[in-house]
């Protein structure tokens, strides 16, 4: 009898009439997220968005003047705390690139940003480059269509961040089997504060 040792990661052996066939694990290597390192950027006038100005009279701070700059393609969500996209070279707190994001939260709320509308079912890996003090989280949001509606599953993962930039990783699997779509979601932890870049949305594909 032979055997052969095969990485956990990369193999899935299946039973097949008295015989073990391996299918492969591929990763895509190309990111479906858009702005990934919020290197785009909106400048809003938050005096003309009603959007922004209820999220500022709930206690988000926005901005130190009238005008908002946010990330493009991503979504605000969180009605206390601070966020900015801050700007310089990569170093403390930046990762790499031009931008990052900063956000920072109060004790007993939390803040995120959600990105896109993608295609439930597949494995995707889901990742982001942090640090800061306390702990952050990568969530989804699942849908049965692609207008919204109702969220029909809410799986997130947490991550306790230091210091020094690192890159979280989460395998996420859709929670709910009806849902047809999702949206991937960055935030922070109530009580910590983070700056977050190079967030990474990769599908994983079985080759038979």
């Amino acid at each position: 009898m032979l055997y052969k040792t095969f990485l956990v990661s990369a193999l899935a052996a299946v039973f097949v009439t008295g015989v073990f066939a391996a299918k492969q694990i591929k990763v895509e290597k190309k990111n479906l997220i858009d702005n990934p390192g919020f290197e785009k950027v909106d400048e809003i006038v938050i005096g003309t968005n009603d959007y922004l100005q209820r999220t500022r009279k709930q206690g988000c701070n926005l901005a130190d003047g009238p005008i908002a700059v946010l990330p493009s393609e991503w979504v605000l969500q969180g009605s206390s705390g601070k966020i900015r996209v801050v700007e310089g070279k990569p170093g403390k707190n930046i990762y790499s690139g031009k931008h990052a994001l900063f956000m920072s939260t109060s004790k007993d709320t939390q803040m995120d940003i959600y990105s896109g509308s993608f295609v439930a079912g597949p494995t995707y890996i889901i990742s982001v480059y942090a640090r800061g003090k306390g702990a952050i989280y990568l969530r989804t949001y699942e849908y049965k269509n692609t207008t919204g509606g109702a969220c029909v599953g809410a799986p997130m993962q947490t991550f306790k961040i230091s210091d020094n930039w690192t890159k979280y990783e989460w395998i996420y699997n859709r929670q709910n089997p009806d849902a047809k779509f999702f949206n991937v979601v960055v935030g922070v932890m109530p009580g910590s504060n983070a700056y977050l870049d190079d967030v990474e949305l990769l599908k994983k594909n079985n080759l038979k």
